[in-house]
């Protein structure tokens, strides 16, 4: 990992919990179960560590599946 990314600000929630505040975008990614694994391997690896999705992307079993693998 970079040394930047455990740089990056966060915010707490009441909870105690953190997320960075930089994160992966996913909205209109492909379809594609291979192309995704690599753009979400890619990110992990650079140092992202907050992924951004929502119900109306439908897409979280795609990239559920590519973080599994």
């Amino acid at each position: 990992m970079f040394a930047y990314a455990a740089m990056t600000p966060s915010v707490e929630f009441v909870n105690g919990m953190s997320i960075p505040i930089i994160g992966l975008g996913t909205y209109d990614m492909t379809d594609d179960q291979s192309v995704m694994s690599r753009v979400l391997t890619d990110a992990i690896d650079v140092g992202y560590r907050h992924i951004d999705t929502a119900y109306i992307y439908q897409n979280e079993e795609i990239i559920g599946r590519s973080l599994t693998q």
